[in-house]
């Protein structure tokens, strides 16, 4: 069984909007009930590589 950790943002998580929360916790779920690999295939949770200058560009 895969186990998501959340400790380092639930303070974030108080901050931004609740759908987005909602959106993660539902994920969070696939995550734990499917895997990493199954849950790739769930249309939406597959995000494909950057491409051009933000890609390039190193974000912090």
């Amino acid at each position: 069984m895969n186990k998501v950790d959340l400790s380092k943002v639930e303070k974030q998580l108080k901050r931004i909007p609740q759908e987005i929360v909602f959106r993660l916790m539902r994920w969070v779920r696939t995550i734990e009930e499917f895997g990493l690999n199954e849950s790739r295939k769930v249309k939406g949770y597959h995000d494909e590589p950057l491409k051009g200058v933000m890609a390039r560009a190193k974000i912090r």
